[in-house]
């Protein structure tokens, strides 16, 4: 019960950012903290499937901060991210690719490749989603040459070019 309510309240914190509403968004990722820390300890009902956790939490403030525009925060949560503690490949490739459009607006077009490729490795079919695709193409209008490597994964997720 206490993980379904950090994963509504990581939900509902991103949802606030999207809609710029940063205190409301701070507030909810702060309380899925608070949830995460209590339920630290506590056995898992399913030990194998549990989703929810500070980890979790964390890949969640980076997409948070980044759609408040502050990238910088993002990448400082990036960096506390204990990705081991991911447990699907599928979060390690949402840390990734949350952290590549982090990246992408600190105006690191050779960090986010790197951060997608890592990305790409772990779940290769998240990466093909409409919203990475767009991102990889945004990084091939980026000023300055291309990151090795780039192009050719653009043909290989269908990215705009």
């Amino acid at each position: 019960m206490l993980a379904s309510y950090g994963s509504l309240l990581c939900t509902a914190s991103y949802a606030a950012a999207q809609h710029g509403d940063r205190h409301q968004a701070i507030d909810l990722i702060q309380e899925a903290e608070s949830a995460a820390r209590r339920l630290k300890g506590t056995r898992p009902a399913n030990p194998g499937r549990r989703h929810f956790s500070a980890a979790n939490v964390t890949v969640y403030r980076i997409g948070v901060h980044h759609a408040l525009g502050e990238d910088g925060t993002a990448l400082t949560h990036a960096g506390r991210v204990r990705q081991h503690e991911l447990g699907t490949a599928e979060r390690h490739a949402r840390f990734c690719i949350d952290t590549a459009r982090a990246w992408e607006g600190q105006g690191k077009p050779a960090r986010a490749f790197e951060a997608l490729r890592v990305a790409e490795r772990r779940a290769p079919e998240e990466i093909r989603r409409p919203s990475v695709q767009t991102l990889v193409g945004s990084l091939l209008q980026a000023p300055g040459p291309a990151p090795r490597g780039l192009r050719e994964m653009a043909v290989r997720i269908g990215a705009p070019r």
